[in-house]
């Protein structure tokens, strides 16, 4: 039998784990089964889960629709996140900025009352695309407070915007100088329809249903691979 992990020979029995034969390397010292009943994920199905991401499956409809384990899903999704770079701004471009409210869940503090379920925040994502394009320009995530959009903001004065153009949230005219901070609603009408594509190709935005993430982790790779596919297909 060869070695699953280090492809050696030097392999041998070493018990039974439901009824399936098991295995120990010599080399490598690592355990593996004679056959699996779950496939594994690989690199070449990686396009194919981030497809069905993107197509508004949450992570159990998908590990059942790749006949892998969900666990699995939500792994492959933290990797595949973990390699998105940062889009690239130009500069002397002009930017929209938006916010999507949404819900976490928190595990309860220690001392409440017994039966006592999980709690769930409202939470925001803020995200900005270019204004011509509709190109990606980055998204944060947490309360709605100057800590949360002042790092998305940072990151736009920072390449020498043209505009901004946001809502009427007051807390960006102490974030945005008031030569380029533009409130109009005509003027966010594009990234207003994005927050609307949002809502119905992620599972985790999706609105009057029993369903919200409980990662927020999970919250920001999903909207990763999101924003990132997105990207992709203006080429």
């Amino acid at each position: 039998m060869r070695c699953r992990h280090c492809l050696s020979t030097n392999t041998v029995k070493r018990g039974k784990r439901r009824q399936r034969q098991q295995y120990r390397c010599g080399k490598c010292k690592r355990h593996f089964l004679e056959r699996y009943l779950i496939r594994r994920m690989n690199p070449c199905r990686d396009a194919q889960l981030i497809r069905l991401h993107c197509g508004g499956m949450g992570t159990r409809a998908i590990a059942a629709e790749m006949g892998i384990s969900h666990t699995c899903v939500m792994k492959t999704k933290l990797r595949l996140s973990a390699a998105v770079p940062e889009p690239e701004l130009d500069p002397g471009r002009s930017y929209q900025v938006d916010e999507i409210a949404t819900f976490v869940a928190w595990k309860k503090k220690p001392g409440r009352k017994p039966g006592k379920k999980n709690q769930k925040d409202e939470w925001y994502v803020a995200h900005a695309i270019d204004a011509k394009t509709g190109r990606h320009a980055g998204f944060a995530c947490g309360k709605r407070t100057k800590k949360t959009l002042g790092g998305l903001t940072g990151r736009l004065l920072a390449s020498g915007p043209k505009k901004i153009y946001t809502d009427g949230l007051p807390i960006y005219k102490y974030l945005i100088p008031k030569k380029l901070h533009t409130v109009f609603a005509r003027c966010t009408n594009r990234i207003e329809r994005l927050n609307l594509t949002l809502r119905t190709h992620i599972k985790r935005l999706n609105r009057k249903t029993l369903c919200f993430t409980r990662s927020r982790v999970m919250l920001d790779a999903d909207l990763k691979l999101f924003f990132r596919a997105r990207d992709l297909s203006f080429k």
